[in-house]
């Protein structure tokens, strides 16, 4: 599947979404202007990590799916210790003739458990919380 200029695939589309959960705020705008070139940007704030974070380009793993899009960052990475990883579920949106279009997703923060031990501990290695999210969807602003 070809990748479109945001996740709709038409200029009706939006590209720019805010999201407010439980500790966590976020901002994904699907094209910015970087001394770079135009790339994908997502901004978390997650007061666990102190300052906000931004990824752009290949910080971000984008997968395209009938469920939506989902987008991962890895905010936290130790070696010999464990990932924090962000998963943002990002459905379609269509605005039509509005501006702004709210909506309901889920965070999902994955803590991954090192394999570089020598006897890993027992259990799983990953394990998740499921945060809600609501959204709003609107035209990229840049």
């Amino acid at each position: 599947m070809p990748e479109a200029r945001n996740n709709t695939g038409s200029a009706e589309g939006a590209d720019h979404f805010e999201f407010v959960g439980d500790r966590l705020k976020m901002t994904y705008t699907a094209v910015v202007r970087t001394t770079a070139g135009p790339q994908e940007q997502l901004v978390v704030d997650y007061p666990d990590l102190g300052e906000p974070r931004t990824f752009t380009g290949e910080d971000i793993d984008k997968v395209l799916r009938g469920v939506g899009s989902l987008l991962t960052v890895n905010l936290e990475a130790a070696p010999d210790a464990e990932t924090l990883a962000l998963t943002l579920l990002l459905p379609t949106v269509h605005l039509g003739k509005g501006l702004e279009q709210a909506f309901a997703t889920v965070a999902i923060l994955t803590t991954i458990r090192s394999g570089f031990v020598p006897t890993p501990p027992e259990g799983p290695r990953q394990t998740y919380r499921v945060v809600p999210l609501l959204g709003k969807a609107k035209p990229n602003p840049f």
